[in-house]
């Protein structure tokens, strides 16, 4: 039976600051008709759309290695809805607050991603979203953040004490960028190797023999990363990267299911900096944000307009499958916020319901 837990309003709070709406999909791809073959046999948009309506499991990266067969919280389609809902309400809500962001404000905010990283459109292209999704995930981006920052100040001069108060603020960690080559054949290092020797740069090799087509059609772009967050993630990685110079190639490595190599196109050091009018601006939205979640409970603003869309039946799914899916974990969200009363204990409901059968 469906286990998902219906919505996960906290994790929509926690995220604003990493970005958690970057890239949702405003509208579904139209149409039924074919997108893939295989040997001249058509795979349709309605193949796809009736496979992921009904799957249940799918490959996750866990400490760095794929996972296949995760079982999921729900189908694959009825999880998209549960996004797809909460995306709405955070919009409604938003709205209602006069908060809901203009163009204006989402193509600011687009600009000041592209100066934090300048691959940050072509990045999120690479997963397959459109410049208008992304824009899309960026309006939401803010709305959260307008709904939880709502009516709180944070000045300059409070910007000022906390870099003060926290020096470590201001260091910039050391920093690593770099191309890789994954394979999962051990016989395909020395195609690897050869190809290099005879004078191929990296980023060709990278983009003929990377196993995955994402890697390839990137030219073997690693997502820049922190030398601390790489020790973290990948510790195996941080060890030949960090004996590595730049303009150099790694040995081989041994990584989640196959072997690695990387060339270091730039390697920065730990260094402090002085905070320019940029930097103190994310401070300022950053404090906001951490004060706003204190003050502002958008979580059970969001839960409570959801249950709210529950009981007068605003909320309707007319697809029968999903239906009953959106059926049973409503019902368990409603029910959660009965059982503390029920039990004599506190009766402020619970954020996100549990997983029940």
């Amino acid at each position: 039976m469906n286990k998902s837990v219906l919505p996960a309003v906290i994790a929509l709070v926690i995220g604003i600051v990493g970005g958690y709406f970057v890239g949702s999909r405003k509208e579904a791809v139209g149409g039924g008709g074919p997108i893939a073959s295989v040997f001249g046999d058509p795979i349709t948009q309605t193949d796809l759309v009736s496979h992921m309506r009904a799957k249940q499991s799918v490959t996750a990266v866990i400490q760095n290695q794929a996972v296949p067969n995760v079982r999921t919280a729900g189908t694959i389609g009825f999880l998209a809805i549960e996004d797809l809902i909460n995306q709405r309400l955070v919009m409604q809500l938003a709205k209602d607050a006069g908060v809901w962001p203009d163009d204006a404000a989402v193509l600011k905010e687009l600009e000041v991603k592209k100066e934090q990283n300048p691959q940050f459109v072509e990045q999120l292209k690479q997963t397959g979203q459109s410049l208008e999704q992304i824009k899309y995930g960026l309006r939401l981006d803010l709305a959260m953040e307008n709904l939880i920052t709502k009516g709180i100040n944070v000045t300059a001069a409070d910007v000022d004490k906390y870099l003060k108060d926290n020096p470590s603020a201001l260091i910039d960690p050391a920093r690593v960028n770099m191309l890789f080559v994954f394979i999962k054949e051990e016989s395909a290092k020395a195609d690897v190797d050869r190809a290099l020797a005879q004078g191929e740069s990296f980023a060709a090799v990278a983009s003929r023999f990377n196993v995955d087509p994402a890697a390839r059609e990137a030219r073997g772009q690693f997502p820049e990363r922190t030398i601390a967050d790489l020790r973290k993630q990948a510790p195996e990685i941080a060890a030949v990267v960090e004996k590595t110079d730049e303009l150099r190639t790694t040995d081989w490595v041994k990584t989640g299911d196959g072997w690695a190599k990387f060339y270091i196109e730039r390697k920065t050091q730990e260094k402090k900096v002085n905070p320019d009018a940029n930097m103190k601006e994310t401070m300022r939205r950053r404090l906001a944000v951490s004060r706003g979640q204190l003050s502002n409970d958008v979580a059970k603003k969001l839960q409570d307009r959801l249950k709210e869309g529950i009981k007068d039946k605003q909320i309707k799914i007319d697809d029968e499958t999903l239906r009953k899916e959106w059926e049973r974990a409503a019902e368990r969200l409603m029910q959660s916020e009965k059982k503390p009363a029920e039990s004599g204990g506190a009766t402020t409901p619970a954020t996100t319901p549990p997983a029940g059968g």
